[in-house]
């Protein structure tokens, strides 16, 4: 029988918080920490004073390795009664619905854009990169 690769997860450790940018449009909130191989993770946090829009700004510092590596961030939004779709190389899907069977279900890779929609409300969340 084929061995298993065997997968070592690690956490953020030592988070701090603190206020951003404070102003007429815009405030913020800045949580700083780190990782193994990640001298720094900065998320911001950035609520906009007329608009319905939040932006969440993350960046890292990380170590160069030539081992298998990920770091991933999670965005655990919900909406009661509402259903997911988001886009995928050029095309719409929605998992459980357009996904085939026995394909992956722990997480998607998305284009640019991830919709949950109800009757009355929605949101629409957007990875854009900077560069």
């Amino acid at each position: 029988m084929e061995k298993r690769t065997e997968f070592k997860r690690f956490s953020p450790v030592s988070v701090t918080l603190s206020p951003g940018m404070k102003g007429a449009v815009a405030s913020s909130l800045i949580m700083k920490t780190k990782a193994k191989q990640c001298s720094e993770i900065k998320s911001e946090i950035i609520l906009y004073e007329d608009m319905k829009r939040i932006d969440l700004i993350n960046a890292l510092k990380k170590e160069e390795t030539y081992e298998p590596e990920a770091v991933y961030f999670a965005f655990p939004f919900g909406l009661p009664g509402g259903k997911f779709k988001f886009e995928i190389a050029d095309a719409e899907m929605a998992p459980e619905v357009d996904q085939l069977p026995g394909t992956t279900r722990d997480w998607h890779t998305v284009q640019n854009w991830v919709e949950i929609a109800g009757e009355k409300q929605s949101l629409v969340w957007s990875p854009a990169r900077r560069r």
